[in-house]
């Protein structure tokens, strides 16, 4: 593919989930400029916030059952970076 395929759309990142291909430096063949717009687990859109979710449950020796919960500490929504375009695959939307 090329750069200009990817420009003004959005495409999946291999490390940053669902990104957003602002534009290309000039002159460039394989290199873009994005914004990640995926939000880290836990995210809340009503409350726009993060929220601790359920991780899952283990089963102790003792034979009762503890649950694990998790909460998203560091989450790089909004984040601009350059990127190959071979790290990027395009959504089909």
């Amino acid at each position: 593919m090329k750069v200009a395929d990817f420009v003004g759309d959005y495409a999946t990142h291999k490390d940053y989930g669902k990104v957003f291909v602002d534009s290309a430096p000039p002159r460039s063949k394989a290199m873009v400029d994005i914004t990640v717009v995926q939000r880290g687990k836990g995210w809340n859109e009503a409350t726009e916030r993060y929220e601790k979710y359920f991780v899952g449950s283990y089963l102790q020796r003792d034979g009762n059952r503890s649950l694990r919960w998790g909460f998203t500490n560091k989450d790089e929504y909004g984040q601009k970076d350059l990127v190959h375009i071979n790290s990027l695959s395009k959504l089909n939307n």
